[in-house]
């Protein structure tokens, strides 16, 4: 449901049933605001599940018409790596699923109630999904998913290397550097050669 004139967004994705995803991307919460007075919330549900006509991807586009953000260009090219490697059952959600401008954004008095609800709707579907791989994409997402689910994440690499990661509980954890500038300037060189090996390495998982 709508918090502060905005439906929060629980993934993205190309399924019908984002209960059968096997990875999660996740980033630390969504810049594109899903406005109520541009979508009714049936439309919104319809679009998640990309049915009636409606999908996650055109929902987006009213949003952000013609163009679409730095970060979701480099998402793009992430998920075009995972799909080289036939890996296709991919959520791309958030570790809190509400919008802000920028990520600090959500400190305000304003976005907390936003920011609590967001949490609380990425633990259900993380908890629920229990997805076989989940691939953290900042520092700050990095850092958030270790002190409230206890997980060890291994930093993102600072240059080209295998991609580290841990197990626990039947999921593989990987990092990964952040999408947005200004800190994807400073790896955005190396950046599609460590997509291709963290694909290689999680298709890998799947095989087995």
């Amino acid at each position: 449901m709508p918090i502060n004139g905005q439906y929060p967004r629980p993934w993205f994705t190309d399924l019908k049933r984002p209960d059968l995803a096997d990875v999660f991307v996740v980033g630390r919460n969504q810049a594109t605001t899903y406005s109520v007075d541009r979508l009714t919330h049936e439309k919104h549900i319809d679009s998640l599940f990309n049915r009636n006509n409606e999908s996650c991807l055109f929902e987006y586009q009213i949003f952000r018409p013609g163009k679409s953000s730095r970060t979701r260009s480099n998402m793009n090219s992430f998920i075009s790596a995972l799909n080289r490697h036939n890996i296709i059952n991919i959520i791309q959600t958030d570790l809190i699923c509400y919008s802000t401008p920028q990520s600090y954004d959500l400190k305000t008095q304003y976005h907390r109630p936003g920011m609590i609800r967001g949490r609380e709707i990425f633990s259900y579907i993380y908890k629920y999904i229990k997805p076989r791989i989940v691939i953290l994409f900042g520092l700050g997402t990095i850092k958030d998913f270790r002190k409230h689910f206890g997980i060890a994440i291994p930093d993102a690499p600072t240059r080209l290397a295998e991609p580290p990661f841990i197990e626990a509980d039947k999921t593989q954890y990987y990092s990964v550097r952040s999408l947005a500038p200004p800190a994807w300037n400073s790896w955005h060189s190396w950046a599609e050669d460590y997509f291709e090996k963290i694909a290689g390495a999680v298709s890998k998982v799947l095989e087995k």
